[in-house]
């Protein structure tokens, strides 16, 4: 595996993957156990903040003498990017999920159609009538959203939005989602006053991902003692330790009330991650925790039918509602992973056919020769 992925990264991917996906169990059968599980979407942000801070950082005094119409070219040239690179797999497991939903749940044909167009345009965050065949389409909008907002204006003033503005957003986007909605676990939807906590949580934890690029940085350049790794070492590990079991063991309103804290955790634990300076470092870098990295995408668009209806899907299936809860969580999350499979190859296929269609309309554009 080359150094371009952190296999430590990768292997923390995973693990706040499953930690989602076992939050959308019913609760009866994952009792209390991950109900904070939805601090795995905090992580998923920072990371691609983190991406996203390393790419600008690189050439940003360039970008600070760019013409602005080069700065908006190169912004939606990113943003389609990133959405290509996702959308033929999302557009694969909202057409597998559509059928379904058809298919067990009844569900009206041309019902089932605007959904799946609603879907696909992410207007759930919106507040169209969307089913969210999924479960991910607001966290993708409201990343692809923020991502449209931020990226021209970091492009551009990357120096003076680090130091002078991304503690007071962070702040301010954190403390107000806490003081209205109490938890990070808020409806991702534009409110009366065109608030959205979804896109409040992205920006604040894109944001902290670019200072965690900063940070890591400035421990690099530290030549540390081997007390000082080991301190290092051992604050990385109780920051993960502590963070994993607030979202596995939290339970109660009132304890959500310190979802910052969990994201404070995490915030450490990866800017030590990613500075290298951990005897974790390197430990993970192979192609099984690279796997089971690029994986966790796949698995996030995939998991919400089966885990959601797990009850409901058991019992048709097998005639019996004695199932063990242990059985339940087994069965969701193989069913996450086969689907995934299905859906990774069925992805694959539709990128080729939408190239396909690139050229072909491409090649139509071209004068003909006389």
């Amino acid at each position: 595996m080359t150094k371009k992925r952190n296999g430590n990264i990768e292997i923390l991917r995973f693990i706040f993957c499953m930690l989602i996906i076992l939050v959308h169990f019913p609760q009866e059968v994952r009792y209390f156990f991950g109900a904070s599980g939805y601090l795995g979407v905090e992580f998923f942000f920072m990371i691609s903040g983190l991406f996203l801070g390393r790419k600008l950082k690189k050439d940003k005094e360039l970008h600070q003498k760019e013409p602005i119409s080069d700065t908006l070219s190169s912004s939606w040239k990113y943003f389609l990017s990133r959405i290509k690179s996702i959308y033929p797999f999302y557009f694969a497991a909202v057409g597998f999920f559509c059928i379904l939903n058809i298919i067990l749940k009844h569900t009206k044909l041309l019902n089932s159609i605007l959904y799946f167009i609603s879907d696909l345009l992410f207007l759930q965050i919106f507040r169209f009538p969307s089913i969210s065949y999924t479960g991910t389409v607001w966290f993708l909008a409201a990343l692809f959203f923020s991502l449209f907002v931020l990226y021209p204006i970091v492009r551009r003033y990357y120096d003076v939005y680090i130091k002078y503005f991304s503690l007071p957003i962070v702040l301010l986007n954190m403390g107000y989602v806490m003081r209205i909605f109490h938890s990070f676990e808020a409806e991702p939807f534009f409110d009366s006053f065109l608030i959205n906590p979804g896109i409040l949580r992205a920006i604040a934890m894109l944001t902290l991902g670019m200072l965690v690029g900063e940070l890591s940085d400035k421990l690099k350049t530290l030549t540390l003692s081997r007390s000082g790794k080991v301190i290092l070492t051992t604050a990385e590990l109780i920051s993960y330790v502590f963070a994993f079991a607030f979202m596995i063991a939290c339970r109660s309103d009132p304890v959500k009330r310190f979802d910052y804290a969990a994201v404070i955790l995490i915030f450490i634990g990866l800017v030590i991650t990613v500075s290298e300076h951990s005897y974790f470092n390197g430990k993970f870098d192979n192609r099984f925790s690279l796997f089971l990295g690029k994986s966790s995408m796949i698995l996030f668009m995939t998991h919400y039918f089966w885990v959601h209806n797990i009850k409901e899907l058991t019992l048709r299936f097998t005639g019996h509602d004695d199932i063990g809860n242990i059985e339940l969580l087994l069965i969701g999350y193989a069913l996450s992973f086969i689907t995934g499979i299905a859906v990774y190859f069925a992805g694959l296929a539709i990128r080729k056919v939408f190239y396909k269609i690139k050229d072909m309309i491409v090649l139509s554009e071209k004068p003909a020769c006389s």
